[in-house]
């Protein structure tokens, strides 16, 4: 057998199994409180670009990835509303992850900003929250991942155990040229 006619074979073998192989990196898993803490601190509304979703309890965490994705470009910049649920007097802290650059980690790698602060109110009731996201100009393009979560009496993390009191929501965002039909209008500065 002559080494090209091997090369082949073995090229063939290692191609075969890195196509067969399963291995897929996933998004970090997050909880919150469940069982009587459900009806406290809650998201009811998310809102960013084409994308406005309105929800109830999900009772620790909501996957809304399936739904049509938020389509923004590369550096412009969105006003995003939140309206977070509370049925008792609690301060809420709300916090919205992306993952500009495709990782699938809610980090600051490479520079980016992946995390957005949007404040914290107190009372009881429904609270408004708004504030702008500016999408990185090194965003990578196509679908990714953004993470917004709401926690009573401190900051929420993107990863791991919120807590009992608190909800996160999962949604696709879709970074996408201008040629590509975007119907949202930026915010002019």
């Amino acid at each position: 057998m002559s080494k090209s006619y091997l090369f082949r074979v073995y090229s063939l073998l290692i191609v075969s199994l890195l196509l067969s192989s399963s291995i897929t990196a996933q998004y970090c898993t997050t909880t919150y409180g469940t069982g009587a803490a459900c009806d406290d601190d809650y998201l009811i509304r998310v809102n960013l670009s084409n994308l406005d979703n309105t929800t109830g309890v999900d009772c620790s965490y909501g996957d809304y990835t399936g739904l049509a994705p938020a389509a923004v470009q590369p550096g412009v910049s969105y006003t995003m509303n939140i309206t977070v649920g509370n049925t008792f007097t609690a301060t809420d802290h709300v916090i919205v992850w992306i993952d500009w650059n495709q990782d699938q980690t809610f980090d600051n790698a490479n520079g980016g900003n992946e995390k957005y602060s949007f404040g914290s109110q107190g009372g009881t009731g429904n609270k408004a929250f708004s504030s702008t996201v500016a999408v990185p100009a090194g965003a990578s393009l196509g679908n990714t991942r953004m993470r917004v979560a709401v926690k009573y009496n401190s900051a929420p993390t993107p990863c791991g155990s919120g807590g009992n009191y608190g909800e996160a929501e999962d949604y696709t965002v879709n970074v996408c040229n201008a040629s590509n039909g975007l119907t949202e209008e930026p915010i002019q500065h």
